[in-house]
């Protein structure tokens, strides 16, 4: 066990997330992920099913004209996926809150994108999360397995075709990618407790990067208490999510205090001498949605008309 304290980890993440979103790379990153679409869960099952029927795969899809702003073409011959576009309409003013404008889906159009391995040009800036490689914490990997467990979770590794864990708090499950390498399956695995304990209580969720930004940061500071890096994928990983909030140095700022405190109570668990120890990966096959989204949490919530969807947060 590492002689740092879970805050000077966390006072360390903060300072290279700081560094990397003020350097010119992330920027460029940030400008060139702006030009993509956050494709729903609909359309991402489209775009595997359509992949899995001509035996290829999608990674990176935008529409024609994205390829050209980003200086880039699809070639000649390519054969397009097909996806749902939402028609959308603003309400008129006395609908809608004039601080917060309501934006109305009436129906969707049937668009064609292009993968990036359909497309040649200038090569596109990649500043994000490094998958892990090499050996975990077996300890620790058991004590947070553990940990779910006994909030009433059952955990389960399987392939999800996208994602490396989910957290479905209405079927009380955690899913961990069944393909990661051990360091990288430690830390996920983390990354998934954190929201157990941290968000999956059922009280509402009002900003989806806000928890991902502390799920991650408790898995920085649990794992690198415990002597396991992570930062190759936690760093680039919060600046990530810190980014899509309205204030990300505040966001970064005010989680802190529960950061550290989720990720002590871990640690002390971790230390005790009737830890988890050597518990069975339960795997199995999954027939719940899935998302793209690296580390995350599925939920459900209410639409404006009053019915259910699955929604990504």
């Amino acid at each position: 066990m590492s002689t740092v304290t879970a805050g000077e980890l966390h006072e360390q993440l903060l300072e290279q997330v700081g560094r990397l979103r003020t350097s010119e790379e992330w920027l460029s990153a940030m400008v060139t992920a702006a030009r993509f679409h956050d494709y729903s869960v609909g359309n991402w099952l489209l775009l595997w099913s359509q992949a899995e029927q001509r035996g290829t795969a999608v990674t990176r899809p935008a529409g024609y004209r994205t390829w050209l702003r980003l200086g880039r073409h699809v070639r000649r011959g390519e054969r397009g996926y097909k996806i749902l576009a939402p028609i959308i309409r603003r309400p008129p003013a006395e609908e809608g809150d004039a601080e917060e404008p309501v934006r109305i889906v009436t129906g969707f159009l049937v668009v064609t994108v292009f993968d990036v391995s359909q497309t040649d040009g200038e090569p596109l800036a990649e500043v994000g999360p490094r998958l892990l490689t090499g050996e975990g914490d077996a300890d620790l990997l058991n004590t947070a397995v553990g940990m779910i467990e006994e909030r009433g979770y059952r955990f389960t590794v399987e392939s999800l075709r996208g994602p490396n864990g989910q957290t479905r708090p209405l079927t009380r499950q955690v899913v961990v990618e069944e393909n990661l390498k051990e360091a990288q399956r430690t830390k996920t695995t983390v990354h998934e407790l954190a929201h157990v304990l941290m968000h999956a209580g059922g009280r509402e969720v009002a900003c989806r990067g806000r928890i991902e930004v502390e799920a991650e940061s408790v898995a920085y500071v649990v794992c690198g208490a415990a002597g396991l890096d992570t930062s190759a994928y936690s760093v680039a990983y919060v600046a990530s999510w810190a980014e899509t909030t309205t204030d990300p140095e505040r966001t970064l700022l005010a989680t802190a205090e529960r950061i550290v405190s989720i990720a002590r109570r871990i640690l002390e668990q971790l230390e005790r001498p009737d830890a988890f120890r050597s518990r069975p990966h339960q795997t199995e096959s999954s027939a719940l949605v899935t998302s793209l989204y690296s580390d995350m949490m599925v939920t459900d919530v209410t639409t404006q008309t009053g019915t259910t969807r699955k929604e990504r947060i």
